[in-house]
């Protein structure tokens, strides 16, 4: 089964970097969704030091887990002002193309 990890982008804004909160969710066999809460917290005050951090203690979780094998990333950018969401954005695909072995 495909999951989703949810990174909650209004979580970093409002933590001045330190915090961001991202959802594993995954579709069970009868159709429901079960999701897990994570935070990333990092003590990096520059944009792409803390975002590249977060990416990196994401990933780490996600290999301890060790049975997330299909998944999409989204971004949840609601709330977001639109220059910080392309800020955001373009620095996560700077530190995260996709390639990363989870």
């Amino acid at each position: 089964m495909k999951s989703i990890i949810n990174i909650d982008v209004p979580s970093f804004y409002r933590s001045n970097y330190k915090i961001l909160s991202w959802t594993i969710a995954e579709l069970t066999d009868n159709g429901t969704t079960t999701s897990v809460q994570e935070d990333s917290v990092t003590d990096k005050e520059d944009i792409k030091e803390a975002i590249k951090d977060h990416i990196d203690n994401i990933i780490v979780v996600i290999q301890e887990n060790g049975d997330l094998v299909d998944y999409e990333v989204k971004l949840s950018s609601n709330l977001v002002e639109p220059n910080s969401k392309a800020q955001f954005n373009e620095v996560f695909h700077e530190y995260y193309t996709g390639d990363q072995s989870i």
